[in-house]
């Protein structure tokens, strides 16, 4: 759906005074040369639904939500689907059609960070806790073509939908391993790891969407 008017991002919260958001995404549309402006606006959870329909009606074109909507977000927005639901949370929507199209941007903008820095296809990402960014970066592998060389999970999430335990990318299969949570066994992971030659790259990810990457000689000194 196409405006009549300039292009606009809302971002949507119930407590707004003070947050970057807006002055974030004006920098990045100037930097990607986009003639779109950004608003921010305080809404009530009663009242966003009220909000979202307004937002469509005037054919905004993209809606950022702070954390206090982002579940309410993905309960009354989300189309049905198993990544959506896995997931439980999103932080953006594009309107698309009668609808809004969301996604959660956290693990999107992990694999790209973790790739410009690094041989994505000799990585191993190795991610700890369960938490949205965790199951955002799984879910946003599966919509990538290219796969990393693994990914580890310790803490993973229960109850991953059988559409997610057999992740296909568009090339090849993604070698996914979940870890139960135990020092012994991290502590016999990180000797596995640092005894492969052909190690490559390894890339820590925690709950609080922080990465590190590491190489074979520095392994002995990651602690979590």
């Amino acid at each position: 759906m196409e405006p009549t008017t300039q292009s606009i991002l809302c971002c949507v919260g119930q407590t707004v005074a003070g947050k970057p958001t807006q002055f974030l995404m004006e920098r990045a549309f100037a930097a990607q040369g986009l003639d779109w402006r950004a608003i921010t606006v305080e809404v009530t959870p009663d009242h966003f639904a009220a909000a979202m329909a307004g937002m469509h009606a005037m054919k905004f074109m993209a809606v950022r939500f702070f954390p206090s909507f982002q579940s309410q977000a993905a309960e009354k927005l989300g189309r049905e689907g198993a990544a959506q639901e896995f997931v439980g949370q999103v932080t953006s929507a594009a309107l698309n059609g009668d609808g809004w199209e969301t996604w959660h941007h956290a693990g999107f903008a992990l694999q790209r960070l973790i790739a410009d820095q690094s041989d994505w296809s000799n990585t191993i990402c190795w991610l700890h806790g369960d938490s949205p960014s965790t199951r955002s970066f799984v879910t946003a592998v599966l919509s990538g073509k290219d796969p990393p060389r693994a990914i580890l999970w310790t803490e993973a999430a229960a109850g991953i939908p059988d559409s997610l335990q057999g992740l296909e990318s568009a090339t090849s299969p993604i070698n996914l391993q979940i870890v139960p949570r135990s020092d012994e066994l991290t502590e016999a992971l990180r000797a596995e790891l640092r005894s492969r030659e052909e190690l490559g790259n390894l890339a820590i990810v925690g709950d609080g969407f922080e990465h590190v990457e590491l190489d074979r000689e520095m392994l002995s000194d990651f602690s979590q």
